[in-house]
Parts: structure tokens; C-alpha cells; sequence
């Protein structure tokens, strides 16, 4: 036998369902760009019902791209009232927020940002006294939050002419910082072919070189990787990452080598060693030509040195930039007029770790 359905309970019901016919929302957050969480609330609210009711909105955020749900939120019990209800956060503060993913930790803040990432924003508008069977109203809206700027390339300058085979690079961050919980970079070089810009041979060229999930905004192009050639264009582009998924990129830069200088002779191949300052002198060289060769054995990776050129006084005669590689390193310079007949000078360079390496010789030909 079929139960009757009391005429209190009907009328309920029938209440409940035209409500929920009659209200609407009308959402105003911002499809992209930097976020606040605070901004997640600008809606209007449309109750087309003859009266008011006491009503809670929920919010739940889910990852764009596997639909899990990231972030939920409940507004304070407001009056909706018959008519257009315009919402901002100050209206429903205070919120309360739960933060079902990582990436949310960084800023807990209810004013804070939004990290970056595709999302997908749910609400319902719920009846304060029947929460779970009260829905009145629900839409979701697609949200993108982007930083304010991407990468931005800084060394080496673009088109510009690099002297080292081995260039250092270096580019700034994507802003606001604080948007990202965990920001790694991939590298990414190519070389320009004849009739190729820069953009069309990062993306149709085999990479001479690139290296993933670097954390710091800087690279030294390693003496391991294929050296680059002098008049050859090269270019290259940055990716910022944000827990291994892409965030922005940077504009691609060209360089180019400069053209090599042919290699200084020393005459009779003969390269002064250079010994550490606490080993035994190897006595001072004699030298009667303005071309001067040293050797250096270095047990450390590729860095850059400074050699400096010592008077007997201590004054600084003559300095020179040196890119240090692993082994014998045959350097060669030649002597300006600052160098004097007859007098000792002292050569000197240090290792990473400001272990100081000389020689000394003396010049029996004036300059």
C-alpha cells in the first residue's frame, strides 16, 4: 500500500524546489591573472522568490588538469534576500579555508595569493538549516592564475658576442616569487641556422644543449656538454616550473661566439709550472723575448681565475681573466712596457679554494 505523502510535507517541498528554481548566481572572479583568495568571492546572487533566506556558499576548487579537489571554503550564514544580492569577501568573511593540496601551503593567508596553476572553481549556495539537501544554486567557473611576469633573461645580453666557449647564464625569476611553491627551471639551447629566426629554431631544432629541474637562476655552460663554435648564432629560452608543472616562459635571447684570436707562440714551448706557495720554489725563470707561457695544473672543475703579474714591491704590473679547466692548463701572455729589464716579477693565481699557486722569472730584455 502506498503511503500519502502528508500536505505539510508536499507544500515543503514544493517551497524548497521553487526556490531552488528561482535563484541564480552570476560569478565575477577574474578568468586569469595573479589571484587573491578574497577575489574568489565577487558574485551576484539573483533570488527571484518572494522572500528571504539565510544561506552559507561553498566553494570547492579542484586542479584542472585531474579534477582533484585542491582547496574548499564555507562563507559565514548570510541574508539573501528577494532580489539582486551583489557579494564581495567582506560580505562572507570570515571564510574558512581547507587546503587539501601541498602547494596551497605556501600562503595560508585568507588575503593571500592563489599559487599558480589551472583550476576550476565550484560553488553552491546553500540553505543555512538544511545544508545537505538545501542546495538552491551551484556553478563552476575555469580560473588560470598566471604571474605577473615570466623569466626574463639577463646574461648573456641578447645578440651580443660572448668571448668564452663556456658562457655563465643567468635570468630572473618569474614575479611574485611567492606564488610558487616549489620553482625549477628548464634550460633550454639551440643553435640558429642560415635563413632561421630565434623563435622558429627553438622549436623545430635538436637542442645542442638543456638541462632540467636547475633550482637557481643561474648556469655555467658545462665544459662537459658540445662546445659551441665561434660565428655560429645561438639561442636560448628559459621554462619556469612549479612542482614539475609548467608556469611561464621566457622570451628566446640570441649570442654568438667571438671569432677565436690565433694562439700566442712561446718560444721553445717553454711554459713556467706554477707551484703552490708552500712547496719548494722552482727558482726564477729567465726570460728574453716580451711572449711569457705558464703552466697550471688544476685538480678542480672548469672555473674562472684571475693571474695577476706581481712587481718585487707587491704593485700589480699586469692582470688577466682565465677560464681554469681540469688538468694542464698552458696559458701565455704577452709583456707591456711596465715590465722592466733586469727586474723580478711574480706571477700568481688562486683555486676555489684561495689556494694561492705563483712563479717567478726576470726579464733580461728591456720592453
Amino acid at each position: 500500500m502506498r503511503k500519502k505523502i502528508s500536505s505539510a510535507l508536499l507544500v515543503g517541498l514544493l517551497a524548497f524546489v521553487g526556490t531552488r528554481a528561482q535563484v541564480s548566481m552570476v560569478l565575477q572572479v577574474p578568468p586569469t591573472g595573479v589571484m587573491q583568495k578574497n577575489q574568489l568571492w565577487n558574485m551576484a546572487i539573483v533570488n527571484a522568490g518572494a522572500t528571504g533566506s539565510r544561506v552559507v556558499i561553498q566553494l570547492t576548487l579542484l586542479d584542472g588538469k585531474d579534477g582533484q579537489a585542491v582547496m574548499t571554503a564555507q562563507t559565514r550564514p548570510i541574508l539573501l534576500t528577494s532580489g539582486t544580492t551583489m557579494v564581495t569577501a567582506r560580505e562572507v568573511a570570515p571564510v574558512q579555508y581547507e587546503y587539501l593540496s601541498p602547494q596551497f601551503n605556501i600562503d595560508r593567508d585568507p588575503n593571500g595569493f592563489l599559487p599558480v596553476g589551472n583550476y576550476k572553481a565550484c560553488y553552491s549556495i546553500l540553505l543555512q538549516a538544511q545544508k545537505s539537501e538545501g542546495r538552491m544554486a551551484e556553478d563552476c567557473i575555469p580560473v588560470e592564475v598566471q604571474p605577473l611576469s615570466p623569466p626574463q633573461l639577463n646574461l648573456p645580453a641578447d645578440t651580443s658576442t660572448v668571448a668564452t666557449a663556456y658562457p655563465p647564464f643567468s635570468w630572473l625569476p618569474p614575479t611574485p616569487v611567492n606564488l610558487f611553491s616549489n620553482l625549477t627551471y628548464d634550460f633550454l639551447l639551440v643553435e640558429v641556422l642560415p635563413d632561421q629566426g630565434a623563435y622558429q629554431a627553438i622549436q623545430e631544432n635538436i637542442p645542442t644543449y638543456t638541462i632540467s629541474h636547475l633550482k637557481d637562476p643561474v648556469h655555467l655552460y658545462p665544459a662537459s656538454a658540445k662546445p659551441l663554435d665561434t660565428g655560429r648564432i645561438y639561442a636560448w629560452r628559459i621554462l619556469a616550473l612549479n612542482e614539475g608543472q609548467f608556469i611561464a616562459q621566457s622570451e628566446v635571447w640570441t649570442f654568438k661566439l667571438a671569432t677565436a684570436k690565433a694562439p700566442l707562440v712561446v718560444p721553445g714551448g717553454h711554459y713556467m709550472p706554477m707551484r703552490a706557495v708552500n712547496e719548494r720554489s722552482a727558482g726564477i725563470h729567465v726570460h728574453t723575448c716580451d711572449t711569457i707561457g705558464i703552466k697550471f695544473y688544476s685538480f678542480e672543475k672548469d672555473h674562472p681565475a684571475v693571474v695577476n703579474f706581481y712587481a718585487a714591491d707587491g704593485t700589480i704590473v699586469k692582470t688577466a681573466q682565465e677560464h681554469i679547466v681540469y688538468g694542464d692548463n698552458y696559458l701565455a701572455y704577452v709583456l707591456n712596457r711596465a715590465f722592466e729589464k733586469g727586474k723580478v716579477y711574480r706571477i700568481e693565481l688562486a683555486d676555489t679554494r684561495k689556494n694561492i699557486y705563483s712563479t717567478s722569472f726576470i726579464l733580461t730584455t728591456a720592453k
